[in-house]
This record gives structure tokens, C-alpha cells and sequence, in this order.
């Protein structure tokens, strides 16, 4: 709505505004895409193992269904942490995360997700504590997971 042509107003539970202008708008038309996050069904389930991201894809898909909406365009998310550089491991006694571990490790969830036709996965790199770990973050993995 705030990216409409002209002022805007909104009255709701939690906010108003009246004749408010808002700028710059958005290029994308009708508007840029909106990412939504989270680990419940309800919501974009980050990070899980291939088997269960599939399982909430497919329960949106049948949401959407029950709503007589046309199903909801969905990208999977892959979250990356190369242990290697942030020093964060699994809690003693926990399996590894999808995507976190050595590149070794995230390259062949990565190919899990390929195969399963995930093929839209934007990367977040994730665990970095400073700019420096995350430059080395994004080089590794286009030096040691990319190329694959």
C-alpha cells in the first residue's frame, strides 16, 4: 500500500498514519518481492534438512489450495556457516545443520538440494562475527563450493 502512487493513509490494529508520502518507490512493479521467514509451518522453514524444507513446501502449497489461492511462488533458502571460519560447531551431541560444517559438507548438501529440483536457493551467509569472516565466508565458498 505505501508503495502506491501519491499519499498514503492506513488505519490498523497496531499503526496509523493519514496522508503520508512515502519515496522512493520501489523499480519492481507492483512491488518488489516480499521474503517471509521463519521454522513453523506457517512460515519459510530455515534451515531444515532437505526432507522436511519439501514436507513445508508442499503443506503451503496445499494452504494455498484450501484458500482457493494460486500457490505462493517459494524460494528455498540456504543458510551457510563454514564452521572453519566462524568456529562455531554443533553443540556437543547435536547433528550438524544443513548447510553449516566444512565446504566439503555444505557442497554436498547444496547437491541434496539440487537434486531434489531446489534450484533457487539464494545463500545467507550466516555465524560470521565481523567482515573480515564474512569476505572469507563468501570467497570459500565460491573458491571451494561453487565451482561444483
Amino acid at each position: 500500500m505505501c508503495w502506491a502512487p501519491g499519499k498514503v493513509s492506513f488505519a490498523g490494529k497496531f499503526v496509523s498514519f493519514a496522508d503520508m508520502h512515502v519515496s522512493p518507490k520501489p523499480l519492481q512493479q507492483p512491488h518488489p518481492p516480499i521474503w517471509i521467514g521463519g521454522a513453523s509451518a506457517a512460515w519459510q522453514p530455515t534451515p531444515l534438512p532437505l526432507a522436511e524444507l519439501v514436507e513445508r513446501r508442499a503443506a503451503l502449497r496445499q494452504a494455498c489450495e484450501a484458500l482457493r489461492r494460486e500457490p505462493i511462488p517459494t524460494r528455498m533458502s540456504f543458510r551457510v556457516e563454514f564452521s572453519t571460519i566462524t568456529g562455531n560447531a554443533p553443540p556437543a551431541g547435536k547433528e550438524r545443520s544443513t548447510g553449516h560444517g566444512t565446504s566439503a559438507e555444505v557442497a554436498a548438501d547444496l547437491l541434496r538440494y539440487r537434486v531434489d529440483r531446489c534450484r533457487r536457493l539464494p545463500d545467507q551467509f550466516h555465524g560470521n562475527r565481523n567482515v573480515e569472516q564474512l569476505i572469507d565466508s563468501m570467497e570459500c565458498f565460491m573458491r571451494e563450493v561453487s565451482r561444483g
